[in-house]
Order: C-alpha cells, then sequence, then structure tokens
C-alpha cells in the first residue's frame, strides 16, 4: 500500500515484472487522506497500447462522486518515450485501487496541499469540476456616445440587465468613470442596487471600483450593503483607475495607483473576515475600524481587473483571487491570455496561493445577426463612431487611425481568422470562444462587451441570439437532443414494428382498411416514428 496522507505527492515503482496476462490479479492500493483530499492517480505506462480496458475504482468512500474512473492520456513532455495517464480520485475515498500492466509506475497526486480543513477542500473540488461548462455575462462601461438623453441611457441600460437576467446570462458588470463624456456611471454600487432590484439570479459584479479614489472602509461599506440589497449576489471587482483623467481630477500621481490597489486589497479583505483594523497610510488611516455588519455571501468574491501590465494578474495571484481580463478585445491582447496567465501563476507560488482557471474572466466584443452581411450593416456605422470618436478623437490612444468607412471598420475590427470581435453569425462567435479557449489554454467565464455599434432594438436582438445559439452550442446543452435525433435517424428499421402494431389494428376493422386508399401521409395523429406508409398498404389491398 502506498501512503499519501499529510503528503502532496508520492510515487512508487509496481510490478514491473507482471506479465500481461496476470494483470487482473496484479493490483496496487493506495491509501488517501481522509480529510477530503482531492487527488489524482497518475499511471506512466511505456506502450500506450497497454491503456484499453484500465480503470481506477475507489473504494470504501464517503460521498465518492466517481466510482469507475477510465484512465484518459496526457503526454509528458519530460519523459517523450512514455506517456501519462491520469484519473482523479474519489473524494474522501479512503482507498484507491489500480491494476498495473508490466513495466508501468504509479503515483498519487494531491491537486491541493493537505490542508486538514474539509470547507477548503471542498471549494478546490468545485472549482476544479466547475470548469466543464462556461459563464457568460456583460460588461457595461458603458461607453454611450454623446447626445442622447441620459435619463434614457440610465433606463436603457437597467432594461438591458434585466433582459439578459431573463436570458439566464450568469453575471453583470459596470464600472466607474469620472470623465471622457462616454462614460457616465460614477457609482457601480449605486447602478447594480437598482438593478437588483429588477433581477432575480445574475450576479452583479463592480467593474470596477477604481480603489484609489475611495477610502478602503467606504468601499467596503458600500459592497456590504450592496451585498444584502441584492440578497447575495454582489462580485467585488477592483482596480487601479483606467482613465488619467479621473487620477488627474482627484489629483492622484499616477505612479501611486496600482500599489494603492494592492493596499486597499488588503486591508478591505481584512474587514470583511471580521478583523477590527488601524492603519495608517499616506492616504488613508483607520483607527479600531471594523465592520458593523458583514456581507451576506460567507465568501464573496474578489475580482481584479488585468489589461496591459502585470500588475493585475500578479495581484490576483498574490491574493488567491479571480481576474477579469480587459485587454482581450484586441487581437494583442488575445494572444498574450497565456502570458498574462503565467504572471497570476507565479505570483501566486511566491505568494503561497492558488489561482484557479474557473475564476479567469476574459472580456470579448460581438455584434450577431442572422447573416454576416447583416451583422455588418448593423454594426459598421456605430462601431465606426465609437472608434473615431471615443478611442482616437478622445482617449488619444497611440498608434491608433480613424476608420475610413463602415465596412472598413468591420473589417479590421472583426476580420482574419485571429479577431478578438466577432460582427457575425452564431456560428461565427461559437468559432471565436473556441479559438480563445485555444489559445487561452482555458477560461471561466466569457464576459461580452455592452456596446452602443447597433440600435437599440437590434442590440437586444443580438444578445438573445447569443443566448438562444452561442451558450448552448458551446456548453453543450443541446449535445443529447442531437444525440437522439441521429439515434432515431440511423435506427429505422428498428422501429418498423411499431407501425406493423397500428396497421395490424387497421386490418382488424373492415371499414378502417377500407379508408385506406383516402388516408395519406400527414393526414392522422400519429407519431411518424409509429406511422406505417399507409399509401403503400392500400395499394397492397387493391393487387
Amino acid at each position: 500500500m502506498i501512503d499519501c496522507t499529510n503528503r502532496a505527492d508520492v510515487a512508487s515503482d509496481a510490478s514491473r515484472t507482471a506479465p500481461m496476462e496476470s494483470i487482473a490479479k496484479n493490483t496496487t492500493t493506495i491509501a488517501t487522506p481522509a480529510a477530503m483530499a482531492i487527488c489524482a492517480v497518475v499511471l506512466y505506462m511505456p506502450d500506450p497500447r497497454q491503456l484499453a480496458g484500465f480503470t481506477v475504482e475507489s473504494t470504501t468512500l464517503d460521498r465518492c462522486h466517481y466510482k469507475s474512473l477510465p484512465v484518459t492520456d496526457a503526454v509528458r513532455s519530460d519523459r517523450p518515450k512514455e506517456s501519462e495517464f491520469r484519473a482523479a480520485a474519489c473524494r474522501r475515498a479512503r482507498a484507491t485501487t489500480m491494476r498495473l500492466p508490466q513495466g508501468s509506475s504509479i503515483a498519487l497526486q494531491c491537486l491541493t496541499p493537505y490542508l486538514g480543513a474539509d470547507q477548503l477542500q471542498e471549494q478546490q473540488f468545485r472549482r476544479e469540476r466547475s470548469m466543464a461548462r462556461l459563464k457568460f455575462g456583460a460588461f457595461l462601461a458603458p461607453h454611450h456616445p454623446i447626445g442622447e438623453n441620459p435619463l434614457l441611457q440610465f433606463r436603457r441600460d437597467l432594461d438591458f440587465v434585466e433582459q439578459i437576467d431573463t436570458l439566464g446570462f450568469d453575471e453583470f458588470w459596470c464600472g466607474e468613470h469620472h470623465s471622457s463624456g462616454w462614460e457616465m456611471i460614477a457609482s457601480p454600487e449605486m447602478f447594480l442596487a437598482a438593478a437588483g432590484e429588477r433581477t432575480k439570479r445574475i450576479k452583479l459584479g463592480t467593474g470596477v471600483i477604481s480603489l484609489p479614489y475611495h477610502h478602503p472602509y467606504n468601499v467596503a461599506q458600500r459592497m456590504v450593503q450592496l451585498d444584502w440589497m441584492t440578497g447575495g449576489r454582489a462580485i467585488f471587482g477592483s482596480g487601479p483607475g483606467a482613465l488619467a483623467s479621473d487620477a488627474h481630477t482627484l489629483g492622484i500621481d499616477p505612479m501611486t495607483q496600482r500599489d494603492r490597489q494592492d493596499e486597499a486589497i488588503a486591508i478591505i479583505r481584512r474587514l470583511f473576515k471580521g478583523e477590527r483594523v488601524t492603519a495608517k497610510s499616506d492616504w488613508f488611516t483607520m483607527q479600531d475600524a471594523a465592520l458593523q455588519l458583514l456581507p451576506l455571501q460567507e465568501d464573496m468574491p474578489f475580482v481584479v481587473a488585468s489589461q496591459i501590465s502585470p500588475s493585475g494578474m500578479t495581484l490576483a495571484g498574490k491574493y488567491g483571487i479571480g481576474i477579469i481580463s480587459l485587454g482581450s478585445m484586441s487581437t494583442q491582447g488575445l494572444m498574450a491570455l497565456p502570458t498574462q496567465w503565467g504572471f497570476a501563476e507565479d505570483a501566486a507560488k511566491k505568494a503561497g496561493t492558488t489561482v484557479s482557471r474557473s475564476d479567469w474572466r476574459v472580456l470579448l466584443s460581438w455584434h450577431i445577426a442572422e447573416t454576416r452581411e447583416q451583422a455588418a450593416r448593423e454594426a459598421g456605422p456605430g462601431l465606426m463612431r465609437w472608434h473615431n470618436e471615443y478611442n482616437v478623437r478622445t482617449l488619444q490612444r497611440p498608434g491608433l487611425e480613424p476608420f475610413t468607412s463602415p465596412e472598413d471598420a468591420v473589417e479590421k475590427t472583426a476580420g482574419g481568422e485571429n479577431a478578438a470581435s466577432t460582427i457575425g453569425t452564431p456560428d461565427d462567435l461559437v468559432k471565436t470562444i473556441k479559438n480563445l479557449m485555444q489559445v487561452s489554454g482555458g477560461v471561466g467565464a466569457i464576459i461580452g462587451f455592452v456596446h452602443d455599434w447597433a440600435n437599440p432594438e437590434n442590440t437586444r436582438r443580438s444578445w438573445d441570439m447569443v443566448a438562444r445559439y452561442v451558450i448552448p452550442e458551446i456548453n453543450g446543452y443541446v449535445a443529447k437532443l442531437r444525440e437522439s435525433q441521429k439515434f432515431l435517424i440511423e435506427n429505422r428499421a428498428v422501429f418498423d414494428r411499431a407501425g406493423q402494431a397500428v396497421m395490424a389494428k387497421i386490418m382488424e376493422n373492415e371499414k378502417a382498411a377500407a379508408a385506406l386508399p383516402l388516408t395519406g401521409p400527414g393526414r392522422v395523429a400519429i407519431p411518424t416514428v409509429n406511422a406505417p406508409d399507409l399509401q403503400k398498404e392500400a395499394a397492397k389491398r387493391k393487387t
């Protein structure tokens, strides 16, 4: 028996001389930690063909998720002549048994360090399992062109949150900005509190609160209140502040913003844990500060924004919290995602924390219609205006040139195989998301950027089509329906006996049999799979 109790990684050679025909009698038992350890059985085989038919079986289980696990393969780069085969061991399994082929070795590797704390292990297990399906959400900066009635814009934005809640989206985010004219939500907490009254289930995230602009204690208080007012649906997203004009307005040196965000996160996390905090900084003072009301959620999600610099990813790794990548709306940002994730992992390793891809959100932009031509017609003029007036003229972002036409805007934004934006059909967006998953190595949520490229009616319809066609395709909601349809098509002959049974009853009744020539396809309420060919049977009777 190989005992890995209180150890994160154990390896042992076993049964290296056993002949292939005696595999069934050759077993190795591994004892796993009793306190809900989450481990992976790793089997090294010199010949991948030996894998066929092998399973990992767990015994003496307590609330086990699997009883028999097929072993799947993955090639190890440091063992080029061997293959590695993994299977997740059962949670709280006190013994795991594996049959070993000739020349193989076995190792049991815990996915999380043994902490002796059931709750932490349970949370990690759920995070790893949740990677199977993507979450979907929306991010509203907002970016509204100047000229429309602000009152109607606020109301339309709240209508939008209500719409995507009804459509089943998982998260909604809105930001904090104080200048530029296009971005007029100054307090995301106030907007989200209003949205909470009009929605039922969608999570509501601050996307983001610019922490250097606020006293950390006030931010903590507002987030706690938002969590209670929304029934425990708040997500605390923070950033250093995106617009230089906002920092200038408040007299804040941009060189200090990222360090202040780091400092504020540490303080707010302590307050959320119920600690009484005394702290003095060059920008805030706290004396015996404690929250009189803690968040409704036992563990309110913390998320940091990541754009160009490694700062956001580094903070996520340092504190073991979530990430929302905002720089992925460009092709360059999309291709940089693996490097960005590396920053988070490096920081987590240094701090002794863990980061999970299931807590990684990536921003994409899209406009969806029935055809690519229709999508381009609807989005092109608004996209051109957004780029030329906001990005080029207002923000004056370096290196950007104005688009020359709506067609030019669509081509340069959504053209090409690796474009980060999609202006096209649901199938086009599915392809974009699958490409992102391949490039990034996997994320937990796709967050759509809310814009005014198209008019309000077509924008609402675009999000409706994403919910109806894209999300089900990505998450496999309709896979079993297609499988069922395919089975009936390919096995039609199996169901002929049902039609024969119907015909037998018809032929037992003389009047029903006489009516056969008058009965044609589609004239009887019989399920198609059970319906005999009535016209064919009538022809037989004539002869």
